[in-house]
Order: structure tokens, then C-alpha cells, then sequence
């Protein structure tokens, strides 16, 4: 692992072995999922709160809802990456807990190279610049196909000194 004051540049085999970065990752998944809902299609029969829903039914699951779950996450606004870290492990307790990728058969092919490239990109900005969030901004999250910030997020970006 690189160490604080280290001026080489990261390896493919550091990326993979960032769990702190992980963990902020995974949680801004969580709160922040690329998509909101995911398309399926019923394949059997049920009732649900009172309505009959047929086979052949298109249906979509919120992802961003069901990332907010009390009965899933403890303190479920919070933004709390710890929450991966054992032995808390909240993504873990529960099947299918966390989906910003999809999860089982319908797992999006490219999480893993995403999720690289991602880690990549973090380390090597933040080990260059120093961000500042600017002050007065309402963040709020817009969904279209995919999410994005409302209004943007402006940020002061410095160079860290080396």
C-alpha cells in the first residue's frame, strides 16, 4: 500500500487494495446510485398492497429507494462509509441490499472495470489537487436516464504541494 508521502504512482494491484476508498465508493453508490429504478418483467403472477399484477407486467424497482431502507441501513441519509467495514458489513445482511450496478444475473457487465477506473481516477486527483466544496450550494440529486446534480457542484480545486 502506498504510504502517505509516497511520490510513486499507483499500481493496478494498490487500486485493488484500497478499502477506505471502497468503502466511500460503495457509499456514494449508495446514496447517489448512477440509476434509479431498474426495469424487469414478471414472470409470475402476485398480488402486492392490494393489486394483482399479471405475468408479462413491466415493473421497475427503485434503486434509489431501496438504498434508503431503515430495515437495511442504519441511519440511512447519513453519509457513513464505515457502514462496509466490518464487521458492520450493512450491504451484507441483506440479499440484493446494494444495486447501483444491478446485482445477480443482471449484474452490470462493467462493474468491476468501473469500479477500477473510478478508484483510479480518485487516487490521482486527490493525491494532485486539494478540493473545496464552495459554500451556499442546495446539492440535490436529478435523475433523467442517469443521475446528476441538479445545479452541478462547484468545487475550488488547488494544487496540493508535493
Amino acid at each position: 500500500m502506498l504510504g502517505k508521502d509516497s511520490d510513486r504512482e499507483p499500481t493496478l494491484a494498490d487500486i485493488k487494495r484500497m478499502p477506505l476508498l471502497d468503502n466511500l465508493l460503495l457509499e456514494a453508490e449508495r446514496l447517489y446510485p448512477p440509476v434509479a429504478n431498474g426495469p424487469r418483467g414478471v414472470v409470475e403472477a402476485f398480488d402486492f398492497h392490494g393489486y394483482h399484477i399479471p405475468v408479462g407486467t413491466p415493473v421497475f424497482y427503485s434503486i434509489a429507494a431501496a438504498h434508503l431502507l431503515p430495515e437495511v441501513f442504519a441511519n440511512p441519509t447519513v453519509f457513513d462509509p464505515d457502514r462496509f467495514a466490518p464487521p458492520r458489513e450493512e450491504h451484507k445482511k441483506t440479499p440484493y441490499a446494494l444495486v447501483g450496478f444491478g446485482g445477480g444475473p443482471r449484474i452490470c457487465i462493467g462493474i468491476n472495470f468501473a469500479k477500477i477506473e473510478i478508484k483510479a481516477l480518485v487516487s490521482q486527483v486527490l493525491r494532485r489537487y486539494q478540493l473545496a466544496l464552495v459554500p451556499g450550494q442546495e446539492i440535490v440529486q436529478y435523475y433523467r436516464v442517469t443521475a446528476m446534480p441538479l445545479n452541478g457542484i462547484r468545487l475550488r480545486v488547488s494544487k496540493r504541494a508535493r
